[in-house]
């Protein structure tokens, strides 16, 4: 969270609920993507994450739209699940090998798991227990027996 309390001419700022204090900030969400061999972190790619809906100034008019800043604003207004397989692409583009993606608990739905498998990489993430269920080996399960199947 980029906080940007004062601003009131930035574009794409939107307003963001911090949960630890319950106050509302302007700011930009960033989501960032990384390598860690297990005891450091490199950072890799980033996104500014934005939304038609709480954006306080929308994408200014005069943006050349085939700049490289229109298409960095155009991806803000994605969701986050696709801007992750976006960011994947652009590290399988620039040769960096990973065999594992390792998420939080905010980014594990179905879609997003497809997205990295889909691309030869393992997931390892905290798995949320929803009423959402996942295909697993021909059958779905919940979140719930997926935890119990990979514990036995």
């Amino acid at each position: 969270m980029f906080e940007r309390n004062r601003s009131n001419a930035v574009e794409m700022l939107v307003r963001f609920k911090d949960h630890a204090t319950g106050v509302y900030y302007k700011d930009f969400r960033m989501l960032t993507m990384g390598w860690t061999d297990g005891h450091s972190f490199f950072p890799v790619d980033f996104a500014f994450l934005s939304s038609n809906n709480t954006s306080i100034n929308g994408i200014a008019a005069g943006i050349d739209k085939r700049s490289s800043g229109y298409k960095r604003r155009k991806e803000a207004l994605q969701s986050a699940a696709e801007n992750i397989a976006a960011m994947l692409d652009r590290a399988i583009v620039a040769s960096l090998s990973a065999s594992f993606v390792l998420m939080d608990s905010w980014f594990t739905y179905a879609p997003s798991i497809q997205e990295i498998c889909n691309r030869g990489l393992h997931v390892i993430d905290v798995v949320k227990n929803d009423k959402s269920d996942i295909w697993w080996t021909a059958a779905y399960l919940s979140e719930s027996a997926l935890c119990k199947l990979r514990l036995d």
